[in-house]
């Protein structure tokens, strides 16, 4: 996907336009993976939306990441993040310094 993230959820959503049911025709590598955990759970740990979805925009970001072809590979992200921060600001975000308190305790 890389640029239109709402544009590959929609053809690929099981019913409708629905961002809660995705449905992954791609599997993330493992770098990707680990890249978008590590930035989602320290910054949306808070976010107030089902584990599914949570898990699904996990899964795009990773996508986005394996198969970008720009030198820096996270700058493909940013489309899965900022839908992902649109849909929490949405949902409501809970306590969002949870996340950089922990961080700062370590």
């Amino acid at each position: 996907p890389g640029g239109d993230l709402l544009g590959f959820i929609n053809s690929n959503a099981l019913s409708g336009n629905n961002l809660d049911n995705i449905e992954v025709i791609a599997e993330p590598c493992e770098k990707g993976n680990m890249y978008c955990d590590e930035i989602m759970s320290r910054n949306f740990q808070g976010c107030n939306i089902t584990k599914d979805t949570y898990n699904s925009y996990k899964t795009v970001c990773g996508i986005e990441y394996c198969r970008c072809e720009d030198a820096d590979q996270r700058s493909c992200t940013c489309s899965a993040l900022m839908q992902l921060a649109r849909k929490c600001g949405e949902s409501g975000c809970g306590d969002p310094w949870s996340g950089r308190r922990r961080s700062e305790e370590h």
